[in-house]
This record gives C-alpha cells, structure tokens and sequence, in this order.
C-alpha cells in the first residue's frame, strides 16, 4: 500500500468516527436533557406550589381588606354580629379560592409533568435508535477499520525494518 492509498484510508477512517463521534454526542447530549426534566418534574411541583400559596396569600389579603371596607362603609357602628357574619362570607369566599387554586395546582402541575415525562420517553427512545444506528455505522466500517489497523502494522513494521537496515548499515 502506497502512501497515497493509505491517507486515503485514514480520511475514510476519519470520516467514520466522527460520524460515531456525532451520534455518541447526541446520545450524551439526550441524557443530560433526562437528568434535567427528571429534577424538573419534582422541582418544578415545588415551585408552582410555593408560587400559587404566594398568590394566595395576596388574594386573601385582598379580601381582608375589601370585607372590612364594606363593613365600615354600611355601618360604622357595626355590630358584633355584622361583623361575624361578614367574617364568616370572608372565610367561604378564602376557603373556595384555597380549593380553586389547589385544583388548578394540580392540573397544571399533571399537565406539565406529563409533558416532562413524554419528553424523557422520547429522548430514551432516541437514544435507543441512536445506539442502533451506532452499532450499524461500526458494523458497516469494520472492513475499513481492520483494514486501517493492518496498514498501520506494516507501516510500523516496514519504518522498523527501514531503521534496523539503516542501523545495520552504519554499524
């Protein structure tokens, strides 16, 4: 093999490992995105939920205020009973808003779990395909890689020669 034939070689070489090179990236590249939706979905229930109780509290605060104004301005001398009975609306109005927005929590929290784990199962069943297509892109350049590795021994072998006979020579 000259050595024309045999750079030839080592591009085609090349070639067929940054192909591998690519597609393994890809594979690395998919599990990093798993690792990180997999924390999402727990964080992510976390947040939401520490979020929708802020909001909460605002609206709740928001009721306090406006329940009270309406006291004052019906009546300034409300009686013990008026404002017990306003109390009272206040707390139903607070309690239905608690169990709308732990509702909503829940859906939303369903809805993008669901969409973190379809993203997972997807990203797995990528890197399944990616693997395949690893394993046939090996499979089709094992006659090149054998090849290239042959060429290399003789290589080695015939530049060993070369010194040895040089050696020879000068000795």
């Amino acid at each position: 093999m000259n050595e024309k034939e045999f750079k030839l070689l080592e591009k085609q070489v090349i070639a067929e490992e940054s192909k591998i090179n690519r597609i393994e990236l890809t594979i690395y590249s998919n599990e990093n995105k798993i690792d990180k939706y997999a924390s999402l979905i727990s964080v992510s229930q976390k947040t939401k939920l520490k979020n929708q109780l802020i909001q909460l509290a605002k609206k709740i605060e928001k009721l306090n205020i406006s329940s009270d104004k309406k006291i004052l301005k019906t009546d300034s001398n409300a009686t013990k009973k008026q404002i017990k009975h306003a109390t009272g609306i206040k707390v139903r109005i607070i309690k239905v808003e608690i169990r709308k927005a732990k509702k909503q929590l829940a859906m939303m929290n369903a809805v993008n779990v669901t969409k973190l784990k379809k993203s997972i199962k997807d990203l797995k069943e990528q890197n399944v395909a990616n693997a395949i297509e690893i394993a046939k892109l090996q499979s089709q350049a094992k006659p090149i890689f054998k090849q290239y590795t042959k060429a290399i021994t003789l290589k080695k072998s015939k530049d060993l020669d070369i010194a040895i006979s040089a050696k020879n020579v000068n000795a």
